[in-house]
């Protein structure tokens, strides 16, 4: 886990990407040791309310991808 944390700092990783079915303690955590923000992404279509397609799922990940690296 050292090795991890030292590797995203020294090339600055800013995100930390995860599928939203699985549990975000470990990648808060992870976060929380790094200075990285955790984005929560579907990973299938229907995965939240607003993903319905797949035009929708890929819009939705790239729209959030955006914006987390602004």
């Amino acid at each position: 886990m050292a090795q991890l944390i030292d590797l995203m700092k020294g090339r600055q990783v800013g995100v930390i990407i995860h599928a939203n079915f699985v549990d975000a303690a470990p990648a808060r955590r992870l976060a929380e040791m790094t200075g990285a923000q955790v984005l929560s992404l579907p990973a299938a279509v229907c995965a939240s309310d607003s993903v319905n397609s797949y035009n929708a799922l890929f819009e939705s990940v790239l729209l959030s991808l955006e914006e987390a690296t602004r």
